[in-house]
């Protein structure tokens, strides 16, 4: 895969932080991002009508998540409103990554960025063999394409 260029948001969600998203100094705990970009990332296939369970229904394959990251830049604090943006990252054969950001709604401050790597697989996920990677499904790029990605 190679590093694309600045790409358009694909999906975005709006929240405010609450008690059950900071510990008790009132500081964002690290870990609450990564249900944010998983909501964000499965938000946005199940409005576009693709979500995970439908995928094999759909393009005769499926995807994995293969890695996450996540780099936090500034704590977060109880009550601030944030968005999670959603771009994508890499456009590979086999794989794709999409880009997170959780950005502070009023001062435009990015509080941490994300990636979700994914590779897609053709086969049963329930089967007892492993599943064999294959390229990412052309109505995939098609959707991409049409949010005016660039890879």
């Amino acid at each position: 895969m190679r590093e694309t260029p600045p790409q358009p948001v694909l999906h975005e969600i709006e929240f405010r932080l609450s008690y059950g998203d900071c510990d008790p100094a009132g500081i964002v705990y690290f870990a609450a991002y990564y249900p944010w970009f998983e909501r964000t990332y499965n938000e946005w296939a199940f409005l576009g009508g693709f979500p995970p369970g439908k995928m094999v229904e759909l393009w005769g394959a499926t995807h994995v998540s293969v890695a996450s990251s996540c780099r936090y830049r500034i704590p977060g604090r109880l009550h601030d409103p944030l968005t999670c943006r959603m771009r994508l990252g890499r456009l590979g054969n086999t794989s794709f990554a999409v880009h997170l950001s959780v950005d502070h709604r009023e001062t435009g401050e990015t509080m941490a960025e994300g990636e979700m790597t994914f590779v897609f697989v053709e086969g049963d996920l329930d089967a007892d063999e492993r599943p064999r990677p294959t390229p990412v499904p052309q109505g995939l790029r098609d959707v991409f394409t049409a949010a005016g990605c660039s890879f």
